[in-house]
């Protein structure tokens, strides 16, 4: 006897003793040929016609050391909403380079869905600081020789600002340095005021609480522009305001 499923029926059979019995069937679940859809939150980048042409692998990328799982970039759909992702691949996001992981899908039903992407672990670009048509790399150097021989320009301003970029030492220091190379003969302690309107590059910026509760001098670069030393540690390139800091006053030094 050959039993075939049926959709809410009630069969009535007879047991080898003779004895009558019956089985209930639920009813078949409608066939689902629907694979799973995966859908990555990869990078934004511009196809080429050639690449339009053919499927080309989502990247996403990342920093070193950031803190990144590729679930939190990954959504799968499904009509069941009864599925499992597999993840194929090893990625290291504290070390940098590019890694291939695929993804599958696969539902109740067997049906199943599969998607490349590459994780590109890069490291943190060099900071990068734009003034007027100029683009400098910040690199701590030796600012002797970007001695500015009585010029006052800001793209000279900027440059040694720039060479003093990660240089140790208190904000004095750095301070110190910058006017040595910028003026020759002039120190943050020896200037008098001058207002914000007049201010230029070259001017020193003093705040009576720089933030942490004790005073703190900066290098006026123009614009919302100004050179801090001992910034979290080193010299850096940040605004004029500085958050919970008293309002900045601009200094000149004397002769100049």
């Amino acid at each position: 006897m050959k039993l075939f499923l049926c959709s809410l029926a009630v069969m009535h059979l007879l047991s080898p003793t003779g004895i009558q019995y019956s089985l209930e069937y639920a009813e078949a679940p409608a066939e689902d040929s629907k694979a799973p859809i995966i859908t990555i939150a990869a990078d934004e980048t511009e196809k080429s016609s050639e690449e339009n042409e053919k499927e080309v692998i989502p990247t996403i990328t990342v920093t070193v050391g950031e803190d990144f799982d590729i679930k939190d970039r990954i959504t799968v759909t499904d009509n069941s909403d009864d599925y499992r992702l597999v993840c194929y691949g090893e990625y290291d996001s504290k070390h940098s380079g590019t890694y291939k992981i695929k993804l599958i899908a696969m539902d109740k039903s067997g049906n199943t869905s599969s998607k490349e992407v590459l994780i590109n672990v890069v490291e943190e670009p060099e900071p990068v600081v734009y003034y007027g048509e100029n683009t400098y790399t910040a690199v701590y150097s030796d600012p002797g020789s970007l001695a500015a021989n009585g010029t006052t320009t800001a793209n000279d301003a900027y440059s040694i600002a720039l060479s003093l970029v990660g240089m140790g030492g208190q904000c004095t220091t750095v301070a110190n340095a910058f006017l040595a190379a910028y003026y020759g003969d002039a120190t943050y302690s020896n200037c008098y005021a001058v207002s914000a309107e007049e201010a230029r590059p070259g001017d020193v910026i003093y705040y009576a609480d720089g933030g942490l509760g004790v005073q703190h001098y900066a290098i006026y670069l123009g614009g919302d522009s100004a050179l801090h030393g001992n910034w979290q540690g080193s010299a850096q390139i940040k605004g004029v305001y500085v958050n919970n800091a008293s309002a900045p006053q601009f200094l000149r030094p004397n002769g100049h």
